[in-house]
């Protein structure tokens, strides 16, 4: 299962993202998944540290993994996994 989140800007930085993360990984597990999935940004530092405060781990970095409007980019690939 791959999980993605957006806060709103005034919510940024209020630890609500990483909860929120947290929160459904944990229900999805709950549910039989094994592997919850969440990647960002290799530039994308909050979000780095929202997925580590969650408990999720880095695995490493999926080269040109993401077409945006300024180009191609890197991404962070990080997992959840119980008992882990």
């Amino acid at each position: 299962m791959n999980i993605g989140i957006s806060i709103v800007a005034e919510y940024r930085g209020l630890g609500i993202g990483a909860m929120s993360q947290r929160l459904l990984a944990e229900r999805l597990h709950e549910q039989g998944y094994v592997r919850v999935e969440a990647s960002t940004d290799i530039e994308n530092l909050a979000e780095q540290r929202a997925h580590a405060s969650a408990g999720f781990d880095f695995e490493g970095i999926a080269r040109l993994a993401q077409g945006r409007a300024d180009g191609v980019h890197d991404l962070q690939v990080w997992s959840h996994i119980p008992n882990d």
